[in-house]
């Protein structure tokens, strides 16, 4: 029946799959994502970014890909008591919080993963959401750069995105297939 608040600082969760990292368990615990930075290679709950928090899959100046895991024990606890489980999962940015996208090179840099086997895992962006660009090692995008941070089975933007930090300038985004957030460099 605990709450966790992240009100500042860094939050670090290095789970490996297919621990879910952060997740509801057996009891009726929550998460509050207020200030500071969550950094966690696994989630298995709801998670609302809206408070003015730091999402960054890998940490800071470090790559990472955070994946929505099945909540193994929510689901065995539902089964257990005969009702039905509920898999869909939603995460949630508002114009308040911030996504901080590290970039070392085409192929490394950080993802959010969020799907389920049911297809029924949302990520809704709202007007104004900010995806913080930190290219690192010194690297610079090719004029065709591409990057696929956001992966979902449904991909909702409500408004246009912000794209800020020291090395946003000549990027732009675009919305693959109501699936995909892919992030461009150049033209």
């Amino acid at each position: 029946t605990g709450i966790y608040t992240l009100a500042g600082g860094v939050l670090n969760i290095a789970a490996q799959a297919p621990r879910e990292g952060i997740s509801y368990g057996l009891g009726t615990g929550s998460f509050y994502f207020g200030k500071g930075t969550l950094n966690t290679t696994a989630l298995a709950i709801d998670l609302e970014n809206t408070h003015g928090g730091n999402f960054s899959p890998g940490g800071d100046d470090q790559i990472g890909t955070t994946r929505l895991m099945p909540d193994r024990t929510g689901a065995q606890l539902t089964k257990d008591k005969g009702v039905t489980y509920d898999a869909a999962r939603t995460y949630t940015q508002a114009k308040s919080s911030s996504f901080t996208v590290n970039i070392a090179s085409a192929k490394e840099y950080d993802r959010l993963i969020w799907k389920t086997p049911g297809g029924n895992a949302k990520v809704i962006l709202k007007d104004g959401a900010a995806f913080k660009i930190v290219c690192l090692k010194k690297y610079r995008p090719s004029s065709a750069g591409k990057f696929d941070i956001i992966e979902a089975d449904q991909l909702i933007i409500e408004g246009k995105l912000s794209l800020e930090g020291p090395d946003a300038s000549g990027f732009s985004y675009e919305v693959i297939d109501g699936e995909i957030l892919r992030l461009k460099y150049g033209r």
